[in-house]
């Protein structure tokens, strides 16, 4: 047989193929052209509809934009202050004999830096912090009114009056172990904690190891002295712990001091009291018991929010994505009612 019997010619290709192939190109594109035709004609033919919606949008962020209060950010950095490596000999020694005696010789679990992080972000701090500092009438001053010093008693709504129909109002909310008495207006604690926190934010450098603290709020004194009070609350706070906590233990130690006469273990427990003595001699001396200020906190003079124009750029954008949606749907829904009728 020839090798002409054994091959197939593309005539006889085109014949063996199912009817309808192979597509006509050609018409494939120029329907893809009609129907990028027909949307161009949708969307320009709306095009003032288009150019509406995108008025509206804008005009909405525009009269956002312009309400909008300035928020300022004030930071402040800081220095952590290890004081473990001081007696990580210690640890390694009498870990579980100072754990007895409730002595933190550092070697393990948080270090004070975390636990000092930790409280910053706790609840509790955030409303000791508020309460000592009076800022309810700062976070809520829309209800509070300045001339009487008074919380301003808000009117009852429709919505107000069904609520006090079926819940009968309270003077006081649980917040805790302890119940909260509150004045008509008055936000809780709760409510309080929650704008603050928002305004809050900490970082930590993994190269460094410095924390910056953060406060963001409308008034930018408020701001700087806000992030310098907290560094020194904190501070104090850590202080008063580790003393507390090296003085308890001291007095425990010596009462084991007492009912022990094995040389080794006398020997331990004296390393561990000349510790907590360190502890207690560092707390008095120094203010900066777990964290140093590098960069103390200035009042900023730049707003972080809002972007204005970043905002103004973004509802154009928007706007004109809502009017093509919209002149689409319109297009496909006059498409559907010809084909109906």
């Amino acid at each position: 047989m020839s090798q002409k019997n054994h091959m197939n010619t593309p005539e006889k290709n085109l014949q063996n193929c199912p009817p309808g192939y192979p597509p006509n190109y050609p018409q494939a594109y120029a329907d893809d052209e009609i129907d990028l035709r027909e949307l161009w004609h949708a969307v320009w033919s709306r095009k003032w509809s288009i150019a509406l919606i995108t008025m509206i949008v804008t005009s909405i962020a525009l009269i956002y934009v312009l309400n909008a209060k300035n928020y300022y950010k004030a930071h402040v950095v800081l220095a952590p202050i290890h004081a473990e490596g001081k007696s990580a000999g210690l640890a390694a020694q009498f870990g579980g004999l100072a754990s007895l005696a409730g002595i933190n010789l550092g070697g393990g679990g948080a270090s004070d830096t975390d636990t000092a992080i930790a409280i910053l972000k706790s609840r509790k701090f955030g409303e000791r912090f508020i309460q000592e500092n009076n800022l309810k009438p700062y976070l809520f001053p829309k209800n509070w009114d300045d001339d009487k010093e008074t919380w301003i008693e808000p009117s009852p709504g429709v919505l107000a009056s069904i609520k006090e129909l079926i819940v009968p109002a309270s003077n006081g909310v649980q917040s805790g172990s302890q119940r909260e008495q509150l004045v008509p207006g008055e936000p809780s604690l709760w409510q309080s904690y929650k704008v603050f926190s928002s305004m809050l934010s900490i970082s930590t450098d993994k190269n460094s190891g410095f924390v910056t603290l953060f406060v963001e709020f409308t008034d930018p004194v408020l701001a700087a002295q806000w992030a310098t009070k907290m560094v020194q609350d904190i501070n104090l706070l850590m202080k008063t712990q580790s003393l507390a906590e090296a003085q308890r233990s001291n007095a425990y130690l010596e009462q084991q001091l007492k009912k022990t006469s094995l040389a080794e273990v006398r020997q331990s427990i004296y390393q561990m009291m000349e510790a907590n003595i360190k502890t207690m001699m560092l707390a008095n001396t120094s203010e900066d018991v777990v964290f140093r200020t590098i960069d103390p906190a200035v009042v900023p003079e730049e707003k972080s929010k809002p972007k204005r124009s970043l905002i103004m750029v973004a509802s154009m954008i928007i706007g004109v994505l809502l009017g093509i949606f919209w002149a689409l749907i319109r297009n496909a829904m006059a498409s559907g009612k010809k084909e109906s009728e």
